[in-house]
């Protein structure tokens, strides 16, 4: 520090958060500073991820499969109602510094994504839960999302979920089969 004295202050991260009290003098004039630093989060997971029919959050959940768990990155749902053009989904981040955002993958309508990165703007917000309205391109087959998880910290985590109707269950079996087996791929290449 030009023309002063530089001591180091040694702060002891808490939960990780620690508070440093420093005072800085000039002259016969000092102030004090309280400084807080926290770690910044790695936390790159979902809390919930949730699919219903109804425009509120509280609405009946649909059954994913496997139950949600936020070390496990598929999911299918089969048994969307057959009248449906859409379905609701409620992504959840577990660390409230973390973002996310939601890719179109297979049979979303276009014009509800955008077409040059695939993302899926959110749809509206329900007690405070972002909503995103996927709407099938043929209600016949299948269609996918991924939904991308970044951590404070830049690090990310990618979870895919596939939806059908009961009528075709075993083919968004398969297709989300299809998409492991793309994703292993590309990992191994990586």
């Amino acid at each position: 520090c030009e023309g002063g004295v530089t001591e180091a202050v040694t702060a002891t991260l808490v939960d990780g958060i620690a508070t440093a009290t420093v005072t800085v003098t000039k002259g016969n004039e000092s102030r004090i500073y309280t400084v807080s630093v926290r770690e910044v989060s790695t936390d790159a997971t979902l809390d919930e991820l949730k699919v219903n029919e109804s425009n509120s959050y509280t609405g009946e959940a649909l059954a994913l499969a496997p139950e949600f768990a936020a070390d496990t990155y598929y999911y299918g749902v089969y048994n969307v109602g057959d009248s449906r053009s859409f379905e609701n989904v409620w992504p959840t981040v577990a660390d409230a510094n973390a973002t996310l955002k939601v890719y179109a993958l297979s049979n979303v309508k276009d014009g509800k994504f955008d077409a040059e990165t695939g993302e899926i703007s959110v749809t509206a917000t329900n007690q405070s839960h972002n909503r995103y309205a996927i709407y099938f391109a043929d209600a016949t087959k299948p269609m996918a999302i991924r939904v991308v998880v970044t951590a404070e910290n830049g690090d990310t985590a990618s979870y895919v979920l596939v939806m059908s109707k009961a009528a075709a269950a075993e083919e968004g079996a398969a297709l989300l089969e299809e998409i492991k087996a793309a994703d292993q791929l590309a990992a191994d290449q990586a």
